[in-house]
């Protein structure tokens, strides 16, 4: 049985957090800021990702969305947002209205998930499984806390953390961001309010 998110304050809140991160962040410029704040993380020499406070306040919002991420998980109703697959199991890129939200005036081509699998793409709460299992919320947390420390010095992140880690971060960090793309595309207004 689906609940309502309307009747669960703690969904609700967690649906308004994801329009609030899309609001300020389109899914092209999101992405592209992970990928600078990873670059920057990953470099020996500083590298400029805009001033520190664009750097902070992207974290910020960062943070918020994987707390969201996780309420998401733990209590919404993922039929929501599921697409059904076709019989080829491959997304149906010509149905735009599953991944294009059309408020941002952003062409296909930008809102095209180029990180998740076929299966995130027809059931977005699978990649928000997969980002959950992978660190509980406080590692999480001190996972982006480093990464952000490490983009504002001088300093490598890679001799503080494993290589391979660092990469899984990132894969799930940009999935992360597609499927809740695709969630808020997805859920109707209705159902949020």
């Amino acid at each position: 049985m689906l609940v309502p998110a309307r009747d669960n304050m703690p969904i609700r809140l967690a649906y308004n957090s994801l329009y609030n991160f899309f609001d300020v962040f389109p899914l092209p410029d999101a992405t592209r800021r992970l990928e600078q704040l990873i670059h920057s993380a990953c470099s020996k020499h500083y590298r400029r990702i805009g001033s520190p406070a664009d750097g902070l306040f992207f974290m910020e919002h960062l943070q918020a969305l994987c707390l969201t991420a996780i309420q998401l998980y733990q209590h919404a109703a993922p039929e929501l947002a599921a697409v059904e697959m076709p019989g080829t199991g491959m997304p149906d890129l010509l149905q735009q209205a599953a991944y294009v939200y059309p408020k941002y005036m952003l062409t296909p081509w930008d809102c095209m998930p180029r990180h998740l699998t076929a299966r995130h793409y027809h059931e977005p709460y699978r990649a928000l499984a997969k980002f959950v299992q992978l660190m509980p919320e406080i590692k999480w947390q001190a996972a982006l806390r480093e990464l952000l420390e490490f983009a504002l010095s001088k300093d490598s992140i890679e001799g503080c953390m494993e290589l391979q880690l660092l990469l899984k971060l990132r894969k799930r960090l940009l999935q992360l961001i597609e499927a809740c793309h695709l969630i808020l595309v997805r859920v109707p207004v209705t159902v949020v309010q």
